[in-house]
């Protein structure tokens, strides 16, 4: 099946140099924008924070619990399963 367009190297070796320099910016301009994009979502979420615990709206400190914690105890809804009366024939 042919291709509509193929990407080969270009067979100047100056060309090559290059075009793999300009490869390597791309990737660099990539990775700058990448780490300011991430420093500008860290910087928003904690200006965020400081907000809402000025305003009041978000607790200080870690929510009470409303009962001790029991290590031995699981909670959750369960339903009892009888036996089986007849035992699983094997094959």
């Amino acid at each position: 099946m042919p291709l509509m367009f193929q990407i080969r190297p270009p067979r100047n070796p100056l060309l090559r140099i290059l075009m793999a320099v300009a490869g390597l910016f791309v990737l660099g301009m990539f990775t700058i924008v990448g780490v300011f994009v991430a420093a500008l979502l860290l910087a928003a979420f904690a200006v965020r924070q400081l907000w809402l615990r000025a305003n009041g709206r978000l607790a200080p400190g870690p929510a009470p619990q409303s009962r001790p914690h029991q290590p031995k105890v699981l909670e959750g809804e369960f339903t009892v399963v009888g036996k089986v009366e007849e035992p699983l024939r094997r094959r």
